[in-house]
């Protein structure tokens, strides 16, 4: 309910590298929304990196009598990471046939042709076997390569929620610590499938917990 006139962006992001903005930020009221793109604008002009996650809200926008895709392809355009899957191209660009998941290559060819600043899309790939018992893998896409993880069994899910920024911040945290774009990607989906095991919305997991199981080192340590 701010008023985005408020927000004095340029002094607070003084000091920073990365700005890391969400859709559900878009989506909750065109306040916040401004507010969001008044933020992305800033950061571009005082060079601040913008990781952008999706997270698509459709109820959110259902109630807006909206399906948020013109909000959410100007945030996009100021991106240079984005935390987003076929389905989330297809929207932005109103292209529903990249939606299905065989498209995911095509759909980040797509999204580097039309967003000059994008530099990188990193998705989860999800298989539901049952209501608790999942497989994650995850992709990273670049304007010159495809990483691809190895599959992991979360066999007993405790808690979904929160998964995707699990997945988002592991990314981000390997970004900022200098590590290779595989090895930043390996342990985004280490952390995912941590927050499985976690009740609520947070990941509770040190950096050397998510190590662990990304490298299946499962045994109790006192």
């Amino acid at each position: 309910m701010a008023d985005p006139a408020d927000y004095d962006w340029p002094a607070l992001l003084a000091g920073a590298s990365w700005l890391h903005l969400s859709g559900v930020s878009a989506a909750v009221g065109p306040r916040a929304a401004r507010a969001a793109l008044d933020a992305a604008h800033a950061a571009v002009r005082c060079g601040v990196r913008v990781p952008f996650d999706g997270n698509y809200r459709a109820s959110l926008w259902h109630q807006r009598q909206s399906d948020g895709a013109d909000v959410l392809h100007e945030l996009l355009s100021h991106a240079d990471l984005a935390f987003a899957d076929q389905r989330d191209i297809a929207l932005v660009l109103r292209w529903p046939d990249l939606a299905r998941p065989e498209c995911r290559t095509t759909a980040a060819q797509a999204a580097f042709a039309a967003f000059p600043r994008l530099r990188a899309l990193a998705a989860t790939v999800r298989t539901q076997y049952s209501i608790n018992h999942h497989a994650l893998a995850a992709t990273l896409h670049t304007r010159d390569s495809i990483f691809e993880t190895n599959t992991m069994q979360v066999p007993a899910v405790v808690d979904r929620i929160g998964t995707g920024d699990a997945f988002a911040a592991g990314m981000l945290h390997g970004m900022l610590r200098g590590w290779s774009e595989p090895a930043s990607l390996d342990f985004a989906l280490a952390a995912a499938v941590t927050k499985h095991s976690i009740s609520g919305d947070f990941n509770l997991a040190s950096e050397p917990q998510i190590m662990a199981i990304a490298q299946g080192a499962l045994d109790v340590r006192r």
